[in-house]
């Protein structure tokens, strides 16, 4: 019998790191979450990333490191020197550390925000890059994961991640500004959805579902110092997005529901993405695993919200 992996989830309050987490311990990996928040859950231990201390009784008896942690876009656009501290120095002491505590594996959440907004396909061999604040963090941050220290052995990837969709596993995830999940708690709230755009710009969804299959396969895999972006097939309009989410919701509740669409025009982005470590291949139809978190969403917002 495989000895079980001991696996440390960074940002462990989180909206990604929480349902990770959950599949990852059905899957009978030994997890534990670490967070700057106060405890929330089993498993959880409380990490001062700017001690170093704290990080490495963290890291001891680790196998490997899922890396959520780190200020989000809007952090990113109010406080970029701050953020920036994050991205950068702690991102080298996180590397520091891990190869102290002989950390076989971490595996760094970023964004494919990273890329140039305007082009039309994208792939790991994309060299052209945002300059959003965000964007360039995240870019300082991988850089760190994939070159500090390169003389250790230290498993190093790099999964850029699309909008993910689906529930959280409790409702004070900071999850409720996402498209998706603002417009299921809209419907069970409201009974209609409001766009601030005219619902014209195109982005790309991937199920949560899916990328825990793909953390669990990268978790046994012997993939070393790449970047991998993790999406879907399915590059949907805002409005077409909404339309399946209204269709879902009437659906199950028996009731009409109203969209409101804003006027804001916004460039279309992501006509196509290609991916070369292409993980998002799976037997199931990716449209309905979309569908079933979408579900499964606004399940959760029912039986939270009302």
């Amino acid at each position: 019998m495989a000895l079980k992996k001991n696996v440390l989830i960074t940002g462990g309050s989180g909206y990604l790191s929480g349902r990770i987490g959950n599949f990852l311990i059905k899957e009978k990996f030994n997890v534990r979450f670490a967070s700057r928040k106060k405890k929330i859950r089993k498993n959880f231990s409380y990490i001062n990333w700017n001690s170093s201390k704290s990080i490495k009784k963290n890291f001891t008896d680790i196998d490997s490191i899922i890396h959520t942690a780190g200020p989000n876009y809007d952090e990113c656009k109010k406080n970029f020197n701050k953020s920036k501290k994050f991205y950068d120095k702690i991102t080298k002491k996180i590397i520091y550390i891990a190869n102290q505590c002989k950390i076989k594996k971490i595996i760094f959440f970023s964004t494919i925000m990273v890329y140039d907004q305007n082009l039309k396909i994208i792939s790991e061999k994309t060299k052209k890059f945002s300059k959003d604040n965000y964007a360039k963090l995240n870019l300082i941050a991988e850089n760190h994961i994939l070159n500090y220290l390169p003389q250790t052995k230290l498993n190093r990837i790099v999964v850029r991640i699309s909008n993910a969709i689906g529930a959280p596993i409790n409702k004070s995830a900071n999850c409720w500004h996402l498209l998706c999940n603002n417009i299921c708690k809209s419907l069970i709230l409201k009974n209609k959805i409001i766009l601030d755009t005219n619902g014209q710009q195109k982005k790309n969804f991937i199920s949560i579902n899916e990328i825990c299959k793909k953390i669990k396969y990268l978790l046994n895999s012997n993939k070393n110092n790449i970047s991998i972006n993790l999406v879907s097939n399915h590059n949907l309009k805002v409005l077409e997005i909404t339309n399946i989410i209204k269709m879902i919701y009437e659906k199950i509740y028996k009731k009409k529901s109203i969209i409101k669409i804003g006027n804001k025009r916004v460039k279309n982005n992501f006509k196509k993405i290609n991916t070369i470590y292409n993980f998002n291949k799976i037997k199931n139809n990716n449209m309905e695993l979309l569908k079933t978190e979408i579900k499964n969403t606004l399940l959760f917002c029912k039986k939270t919200f009302k």
